[in-house]
């Protein structure tokens, strides 16, 4: 049988990250994009298509 103490250690808190500005999400969105990952920057940021495609310059 587990103790409260190792139990309560494994469950550790994670603080949350800040939310990126506009600049910020737009610059990690260029990093990211390899011309065929549009999907994954739409699902990963909340985007449209057309949106990141804006951003790609494209």
């Amino acid at each position: 049988m587990r103790s409260a103490a190792t139990v309560k250690s494994r469950l550790t808190h994670k603080p949350a990250e800040a939310p990126l500005t506009r600049e910020e999400r737009n610059a990690r969105i260029r990093a990211e994009w390899n011309g065929r990952n549009v999907k994954e920057l739409i699902a990963r940021y909340g985007l449209s298509r057309s949106a990141v495609y804006a951003i790609v310059g494209k």
